[in-house]
């Protein structure tokens, strides 16, 4: 439900995906970010419906690959709450 796509794939598909491309690539850096604001997106929105499950497990995703999304960390905190 609500799931975010990149691409037409789910973005938690693609986010799997994104792990095995070699850093070096190019549009390595320029893709993991893509996909982490996809994740960061589909998170927020899951949020803003109250679907916490849905909420905590996108933010959750960007927290662990993109730590400089902070809104992921305070967003995610209160879903738990």
């Amino acid at each position: 439900m609500g799931q975010g796509t990149l691409r037409g794939r789910p973005v938690q598909k693609s986010h799997r995906q994104l792990a095995h491309v070699k850093p070096e690539f190019a549009e390595y850096q320029e893709a993991r970010e893509l996909v982490s604001a996809c994740n960061f997106f589909t998170g927020k929105k899951a949020f803003d419906r109250h679907d916490w499950s849905e909420a905590i497990k996108y933010l959750n995703i960007v927290r662990s690959t993109s730590p400089s999304y902070k809104e992921s960390r305070s967003r995610a905190k209160k879903a738990h709450a």
